[in-house]
């Protein structure tokens, strides 16, 4: 009797590597993403493990990403196959195609989440992200007060990141006013307001609680002042502020480093405790971001003739 042969089947393998991952998007459906995994994994009894970052596909092509929670609070990171890299917020707005960003959908737990990228190049606050601040002080339920907001994406993705239980007062005037409006119907936690940016006591109604935290972005004004005035009003004791400052290096005579240090300066003569600043070059040369604490409280006026006088106080030194 002749000996019979046993055949064992080998595993598959694909450029001289083992296939542990199989992604497939159809046309049907192209958020959907299916992950699988192969091979044996020990796990130690004491040691949990990170979460698995979710598959996503981009709305505008045909690509794959995968999304992970950034250090900060509502932000997030998509990781293509070559390993670039880009910003996203989970929009409270799909299906919104606002300033030529990418979109992204996927599937979490039987819930479909869409994101929007956030680049560094549109957005100060995102560059310095990038950037490495360590902290931007924007996180869930905030409330924050954004002035200069115009039509940059800025506005769009704190609003994101302070979710539906947040709120964003977007302060601006002039030739962004329409933009500004357009973006706050999208949005049910932006709230709009069409004034100066340097007479924060016109819209002291619209603005009835202190907010925990002021962004403001207005190269064009004096931002030092600018920031004072609105943080006298509106900003609680506490509170935390982020200025972006220009170099304001013309003909260079100045060094780029003085002219931020009289800033910064003038910052603490003010109040103002800066805690970090970061450049945010490459994305924004000539620029940089100072994060920090208001040592002050708001001026609340206990009645109606406190409050017009301290009205018209203000107005005259933002008339100045």
């Amino acid at each position: 009797m002749g000996k019979r042969s046993i055949s064992k089947s080998k595993p598959k393998v694909r450029d001289g590597r083992k296939t542990t991952l199989s992604t497939k998007v159809t046309a049907g459906d192209a958020a959907k993403s299916n992950s699988t995994k192969s091979g044996v994994k020990t796990e130690s009894p004491n040691k949990l493990e990170p979460p698995k970052p979710e598959m996503a596909c981009s709305l505008q092509q045909m690509i794959m990403v995968s999304i992970e929670p950034h250090r900060h609070s509502g932000i997030f990171l998509a990781r293509s196959r070559d390993d670039a890299i880009m910003l996203l917020t989970r929009t409270l707005a799909p299906g919104n195609d606002d300033c030529s960003e990418q979109r992204f959908i996927a599937d979490m737990a039987g819930k479909r989440y869409e994101y929007r990228s956030w680049s560094p190049f549109q957005s100060k606050l995102a560059a310095a992200i990038l950037s490495g601040v360590s902290n931007i002080h924007i996180g869930h339920a905030s409330k924050i007060l954004l002035l200069g907001s115009g039509l940059g994406s800025t506005i769009m993705h704190v609003a994101d990141i302070v979710g539906e239980s947040g709120t964003v007062y977007a302060v601006d005037h002039g030739d962004w006013s329409e933009g500004l409006l357009a973006v706050a119907q999208k949005y049910s936690n932006i709230v709009p307001i069409i004034d100066d940016v340097t007479m924060p006591y016109k819209y002291r109604k619209i603005i009835s609680d202190c907010v925990d935290m002021i962004f403001i972005d207005t190269p064009q004004l004096d931002q030092v002042r600018t920031l004072m005035l609105n943080s006298r009003h509106y900003l609680k004791v506490g509170g935390k502020f982020a200025i972006v400052l220009q170099s304001d290096v013309i003909d260079g005579s100045t060094p780029a480093g003085e002219t931020f240090a009289n800033k910064i300066k003038r910052l603490k003569q003010e109040q103002f405790q800066p805690l970090e600043q970061i450049a945010l070059d490459p994305f924004a040369p000539g620029y940089i971001l100072v994060v920090g604490l208001y040592s002050l409280g708001p001026i609340r006026p206990s009645n109606k003739e406190n409050q017009k006088e301290k009205g018209d106080q203000f107005q005259s030194h933002a008339t100045e």
